[in-house]
């Protein structure tokens, strides 16, 4: 008879300090990340472009999220740590880029400031095997 009301003693008293969490007296994490800083960027010559920032420091930080301006869903992302990114592109002429923080509640930060890139085709190669022929 005794080890059931153990049992009930031992239950009620993980339920209780089941309630006394954190996350009961603060709440959910609903604070985003800082907006990412320092953004630029550059276009290479083999079709990408290259995106750097300042890594944010929140010990909560699951990553960023890199977009087009003008596109709702991220083109690309970056896990935590992250200094930049290279985005292939097809896209000629001036691409403008953002990018936001993530943490691992999900909240997102404001967009970081926009930086626009210049991306120029090259010429399109003559293949190394025409032969030129002259009449």
């Amino acid at each position: 008879m005794t080890r059931p009301l153990f049992a009930g003693i031992l239950a009620l008293g993980i339920v209780a300090l089941a309630g006394c969490g954190s996350e009961s007296s603060t709440g959910p994490d609903t604070a985003p990340p800082s907006a990412p800083q320092l953004l630029s960027g550059y276009a290479k010559t083999d079709g990408k472009v290259v995106l750097t920032w300042a890594p944010n420091v929140e010990s909560d930080l699951d990553g960023y999220n890199i977009y087009e301006v003008g596109v709702d869903e991220p083109i690309a992302v970056a896990p935590a740590g992250s200094r930049g990114v290279a985005i292939e592109t097809s896209v000629i002429g001036e691409i403008p880029f953002r990018i936001t923080a993530i943490d691992r509640s999900g909240n997102e930060s404001a967009p970081s400031s926009t930086l626009s890139i210049r991306y120029e085709a090259l010429p399109t190669p003559e293949p190394d095997n025409v032969i030129e022929l002259r009449g």
